[in-house]
């Protein structure tokens, strides 16, 4: 194991729309916490794991779906992914994997918003991945399916030479 240093203010891809504390930290982007500055140590595998992800997957979508979706997880500790009832061998623990969102975006009320739905069949359509899920609450134990047959995410999992194209619902 290498680890390597990033800035979570720093920018991955070419969108200049994602940094490292988008896919390290989803969830603490809609606080308010400065990270200006702030390093994190990770592998040098998760690190070019999630350039590509970025570069094959993110950057794309951002294009198609400007400032329309949010990223509820990607890379994941192993207690991270424990607690998210993760599979043992999932790609969220080498920074492969991300699942999507695009709530936020209906919730703000953008017109002509796209759906979960919209992202799966975009992504299945047009994209080399591994692995692409229409996740539903059930599927993970603890819930009911989504409203109008929508998945609640979409999971998509990027992994350089080994993209099987598994679709999974």
């Amino acid at each position: 194991m290498v680890l390597v240093s990033v800035k979570l203010d720093d920018f991955i891809g070419s969108s200049n729309t994602f940094t490292w504390r988008h896919l390290l930290y989803p969830h603490q982007i809609y606080r308010k916490v400065p990270f200006k500055g702030i390093t994190a140590s990770i592998d040098s595998s998760v690190q070019q794991n999630l350039i590509n992800l970025t570069v094959n997957i993110l950057d794309p979508l951002q294009l198609h779906y400007p400032d329309q979706f949010g990223i509820n997880s990607c890379f994941r500790s192993l207690e991270e992914n424990v607690s998210a009832k993760g599979s043992k061998t999932s790609d969220h623990l080498i920074g492969a994997a991300v699942d999507l969102d695009f709530k936020t975006a209906l919730q703000k009320g953008l017109p002509g918003s796209p759906k979960n739905k919209d992202i799966y069949f975009y992504v299945k359509n047009a994209f080399t991945f591994k692995q692409l899920i229409w996740e539903t609450e059930t599927s993970k134990g603890h819930g009911t399916f989504a409203e109008n047959g929508e998945p609640w995410w979409v999971h998509v999992s990027y992994v350089d030479g080994n993209n099987k194209m598994q679709v999974l619902s």
